[in-house]
């Protein structure tokens, strides 16, 4: 109401409510209850003073369509397809996915049918690679015709021992460390906080640190390998001290940036190397709904306008902000073309930059789809496979061993 950046809210739920007609929604509207938006220039953004300044996305000054498919009370795969067909439909030059269907064969999965509609149309699209981990064909929307987009962090451990009088009068009381071995890590943040002691170091690879992320104690997670050095300080000191410092934000951190360990990898098409790019995701910055708390430890509710916030739903809309930068130098360039120049530093000397469909659809043809799954892939009858191959000009490649 106060600018024209937001011209668009569409929400659909016609499936949820098809496959079960007596659901109650909680927020049956296009108003989010538990979710992350982008915005213009913010000034005195913070959490809780946490990553203070001015929050910013990657091209503020576009237009923004929003789309809400997914429920507290859970979401149907038809309502998937009929919002990507909306978004096709309004015109949009981007689409930003921050959601996925996982274990689900490409010929049923909504969004690989979906978003072949959508690189026909020439719209990019972005999507969240999951954060599944990095074991076997965890990835999700390995798609080729899409930009799939890997979590990655710039912010380090630190963990320094205190060094001066006026620093060690800071600690009152101890700060247990604890070594995370064989997944223990909820029980050892359970026994930490019951023992109400000043604060806990974690050492950890855990990747399930965002749960973690609105503890109601002082806390530090630490690498393995920055956790040594920890171990090392107390190891060598009889009379070993710390304190935990707030509100400060440490960035440029060496080497960056990092993989985030919750990232999946691996591809469901085995010859498309998937994630495609890595984009900021781990604690993140990010606009937030006042009606839920960004803290609640069971008696205290803390809201704000801002939380910070790790996925790769939040490194989605990193690429799609670059794309849609792309998009506006190069308005010409196809969904791959504008892929590529992302994926790659390489010059274009190439003047077709225009990717024909019929290169995705010979790369179904030796993935043994029949001709019934590759028509309602493509929603049309006028392919017949007749070159099979698996050549896709695709920026990137893989050797088998």
């Amino acid at each position: 109401m106060c600018n024209k950046k937001l011209i668009g809210a569409r929400y659909f739920n016609k499936g949820l409510f098809s496959n079960d007609p007596n659901i109650t929604i909680s927020m049956n509207s296009i108003r989010d209850t538990d979710g992350h938006a982008v915005g213009n220039y913010v000034a005195d953004a913070s959490c809780f003073g946490y990553a203070n300044g001015t929050a910013r996305g990657m091209a503020p000054r576009l237009h923004v369509a929003i789309y809400k498919v997914i429920w507290n009370e859970g979401s149907y795969t038809s309502d998937y397809i009929a919002v990507i067909d909306q978004a096709i439909s309004d015109g949009v030059d981007i689409i930003s996915l921050c959601l996925s269907v996982r274990g689900t064969p490409l010929t049923s999965d909504p969004i690989f049918i979906a978003t072949f509609s959508a690189m026909e149309k020439g719209i990019f699209v972005s999507a969240s690679a999951g954060n599944r981990r990095p074991d076997v064909r965890t990835i999700s929307n390995g798609t080729p015709w899409l930009l799939t987009v890997a979590a990655g962090t710039s912010l380090g451990h630190h963990c320094m021992p205190c060094n001066s009088e006026k620093e060690r009068k800071k600690v009152r009381k101890k700060i247990v460390v604890c070594q995370d071995e064989n997944d223990s890590l909820s029980y050892q943040v359970s026994y930490v906080r019951s023992a109400k002691v000043a604060g806990g170091i974690f050492i950890t690879n855990s990747s399930n640190i965002r749960s973690y992320m609105k503890m109601s104690f002082p806390v530090a997670f630490v690498s393995p390998k920055d956790g040594q050095s920890v171990l090392d300080y107390i190891k060598g000191n009889s009379d070993s001290r710390a304190s935990f410092e707030f509100r400060k934000t440490v960035l440029g951190t060496k080497p960056t940036p990092t993989v985030a360990i919750y990232m999946a990898i691996t591809n469901c098409c085995p010859i498309v190397l998937k994630p495609d790019v890595m984009a900021p995701g781990s604690l993140v910055l990010a606009s937030w709904v006042k009606t839920t708390p960004v803290l609640y430890d069971g008696s205290v509710r803390l809201f704000n306008n801002f939380h910070v916030i790790s996925g790769t739903s939040m490194a989605s809309p990193h690429a799609a902000g670059v794309a849609a930068l792309l998009k506006a130098a190069h308005p010409k360039w196809s969904p791959a073309a504008i892929g590529s120049a992302m994926m790659t530093t390489a010059v274009s000397t190439f003047t077709n930059l225009h990717t024909n469909t019929d290169d995705y659809v010979r790369l179904l043809c030796p993935l043994n789809y029949t001709m019934d799954q590759i028509k309602m892939i493509t929603r049309s009858s006028a392919y017949n496979c007749p070159k099979q191959t698996f050549d896709l000009n695709y920026p990137s490649f893989i050797a088998f061993f």
